[in-house]
C-alpha cells in the first residue's frame, strides 16, 4: 500500500488534500537535489528513491522516501528560506501520516492504556486520506483507478479497530491485547523466502530470518 501511495505521488507529481492545497512531488526532488551538491540533512534519500520507478517493487525505499527525516528536511529547508520549497506544509503534512501509520510506536499491541491514542490518530488518519484528490477538479482518489493503496490503509484502519472491540469486549476470548504484527504477511513471505532460498532461487530474503526447515 505504501509503494502504491508513492507511485501515485511520484507519477502525478502532484495531489490535492481535502483543504485544496497542493502536495508536491516537487519538493522532495528539491531535497535530493540540494543534497547532490554535498549538502546532506540526514535522511536516506538518494537518486534511487527519485528514479522509483527502476526499483518499484522495493517497499523500503517507498518507506524511506515517505519519512520523517524527509518531512524534516523539506521543513527546514523551507524555514530557512530556500527557493523551491515554499508553501511546502501540506506535503510535510502528508509525508509525515504515511510515515507515522508505520512507525515504531504504533506498531506495539493494542491494550487498555493506548487503545485511546492510536483511536484518535488512526481516524484522524483516515478522515485526512478521504478526501484525498488527484487534482482540485477532480474526483477522489478513492473514486480512481490509482485508490487500491488509500482504500487498503482505510480498510486496515478500520479493521484493526474492529477487531479490537470485537476481541475486547467479548470476555470468553480472554484477550488483553491486540498483536497487529501477527496479521501481517511477513510470516508467510518468510515462510517461502526460506523455501526459494533452499530450492537455490531467492531474490527477497529479509535480513534477520534464521529458522531452518530441514525437519520439515
Amino acid at each position: 500500500m505504501l509503494k502504491l501511495v508513492r507511485n501515485t505521488l511520484g507519477d502525478k507529481k502532484s495531489v490535492v488534500d481535502g483543504a485544496d492545497y497542493f502536495i508536491k512531488w516537487d519538493y522532495i526532488e528539491n531535497v535530493h537535489k540540494l543534497q547532490e551538491h554535498g549538502l546532506h540533512f540526514g535522511n536516506r534519500l538518494r537518486s534511487r528513491h527519485i528514479a522509483w520507478q527502476k526499483n518499484k517493487m522495493n517497499v523500503r525505499l517507498a518507506a524511506q522516501l515517505l519519512s520523517e527525516s524527509v518531512a524534516t528536511s523539506i521543513e527546514f529547508c523551507c524555514r530557512e528560506g530556500i527557493t523551491g520549497f515554499e508553501h511546502c506544509e501540506a506535503t510535510v503534512k502528508f509525508i509525515r501520516i504515511f510515515n507515522q501509520l508505520l512507525q515504531k510506536g504504533f506498531k506495539s499491541p493494542l491494550h487498555q492504556k493506548n487503545i485511546s491514542e492510536m483511536c484518535t490518530f488512526l481516524n484522524k488518519a483516515k478522515e485526512y486520506i478521504m478526501p484525498l484528490k488527484e487534482s482540485r477538479n477532480s474526483k477522489f482518489i478513492l473514486n480512481s483507478n490509482r485508490k487500491t493503496g488509500f482504500i487498503g490503509f482505510c480498510v486496515c484502519i478500520k479493521s484493526v479497530l474492529t477487531v479490537y472491540d470485537s476481541l475486547m469486549e467479548n470476555a470468553q476470548f480472554g484477550f488483553k491485547f491486540l498483536c497487529t504484527f501477527k496479521f501481517s504477511q511477513d510470516h508467510l513471505e518468510l515462510f517461502f523466502g526460506k523455501v526459494r532460498r533452499l530450492g537455490g532461487c531467492n531474490n527477497n530474503q529479509l535480513p534477520g530470518s534464521s529458522f531452518l526447515l530441514t525437519e520439515i
